[in-house]
């Protein structure tokens, strides 16, 4: 009996250490997470000062319709990219399945005695090496496609760089930042503006988690 008091006292020991120790790290994630928590609210506020600035001087610089190029000439390629890796894929099965009627022509011709050279319908060869050069041409299409509007897509930054340089001269600058940075910036700041949702860091969410579960945990050890 007294051993088994010995035990579970020594338990109860190791539990309560768990349990401050669970504490602490719990009072220690919530300081550092309102410490982001802040840290985010502060950029929010400096973002929308910025964008301000850059809409008020924008409409003398044109810098809002070269946002708006660039962004339509990234949708652009981005579809351009889909329909290029989908004939990619449509001539890569092409071409598996003519290896795999090539193969079993090899095995019939073998099977019935005839000649590996022997033709059934040379129209059905012809048909097939056709399809491949057609869809071959296609891709180098939209290869070419796809490079003319990454050309297009540097100069519209060149320009928005320019633009930048240009508005800092008249008092707004993005110190340090490059031109997709000077764009990553408009938009985040246009998304607070318009109310949608914006997450500085998936670091608070796995913060808010990792609370969660050590709250749990520390009323499971109470009970």
């Amino acid at each position: 009996v007294e051993d088994a008091i010995q035990i579970a006292q020594k338990d109860n020991h190791l539990l309560q250490k768990q349990l401050v120790e669970a504490k602490q790290k719990i009072s220690e994630m919530d300081r550092e997470r309102d410490t982001i928590v802040r840290a985010a609210e502060t950029s929010g506020k400096q973002v929308i000062t910025l964008t301000a600035q850059l809409d008020l001087l924008s409409k003398e610089h044109g810098m809002e319709k070269l946002l708006s190029d660039l962004h339509e000439a990234k949708v652009t390629i981005r579809k351009m990219d889909d329909e290029h890796n989908n004939l990619i894929a449509e001539l890569n099965k092409f071409q598996k399945n003519s290896q795999l009627l090539m193969r079993d022509r090899e095995y019939l011709l073998q099977r019935c005695g005839l000649p590996y050279d022997w033709q059934l319908d040379a129209r059905a060869t012809t048909d097939i090496e056709s399809e491949q050069r057609r869809l071959r041409a296609d891709v180098e299409a939209h290869k070419r496609t796809i490079e003319t509007l990454e050309r297009q897509r540097s100069e519209v930054l060149e320009q928005l760089h320019k633009q930048a340089i240009g508005v800092s001269e008249k008092g707004f600058v993005f110190l340090g930042l490059t031109p997709e940075q000077t764009v990553k910036v408009h938009d985040y700041a246009d998304a607070l503006k318009t109310g949608r949702e914006v997450k500085f860091s998936g670091r608070d969410k796995e913060y808010e988690n990792q609370i969660t579960e050590l709250k749990t945990q520390v009323e499971e050890w109470k009970e």
